[in-house]
């Protein structure tokens, strides 16, 4: 579990790296960065919130921002918030969203969907989930929106699972 923590913390913070770099190089090439910057990026407890948290402390250090964490549903309220200028940077998850009217800075990690049962369970197949119990992601989330696709791709309706949001 410990191990476990650290490798997140660890990635947190490497991905926090990444994004302050990217958005110093922007700042310095291309325009002055707002003196208040507002991230967008999911509830707390998960991976991006630990990354948010590292990417506010960062820009405070490096730059002396103000910065204020937004605590959203995810990709699709990420994306409204930057589009109406609530939130100057926000995380989304790759495919969840349109990016129209965005440029992406940098990519965090690669999105991989992976769907996983357990053992023994005779589901050999996407298809086989249908009446089972299923983890779609927290409500509006990123997540929520690629589990829903993949779905809707094994023509698989929502009402014919035990979907639960977390």
């Amino acid at each position: 579990m410990a191990r476990t923590s650290l490798v997140r913390r660890g990635i947190a913070w490497t991905m926090a790296a990444i994004i302050v770099g990217s958005v110093v190089f922007w700042g310095v090439t291309h325009e002055r960065l707002p003196e208040n910057i507002r991230i967008a990026t999911a509830a707390s407890g998960g991976l991006y919130h630990e990354f948010r948290e590292a990417l506010g402390a960062e820009l405070i250090r490096r730059r002396g921002l103000e910065v204020a964490v937004l605590e959203t549903e995810g990709s699709p309220e990420n994306r409204r918030r930057l589009l109406d200028g609530t939130a100057e940077l926000g995380v989304l998850q790759a495919g969840s969203v349109s990016m129209d009217g965005l440029v992406a800075l940098a990519p965090l990690y690669r999105d991989v969907m992976l769907v996983v049962v357990r053992d023994g369970r005779g589901i050999e197949d996407v298809r086989a989930l249908a009446g089972k119990r299923v983890a779609i992601g927290l409500h509006s989330s990123g997540m929520q929106v690629s589990a829903l696709g993949l779905l809707e791709q094994y023509h698989i309706a929502l009402d014919s699972l035990e979907a639960e949001e977390h």
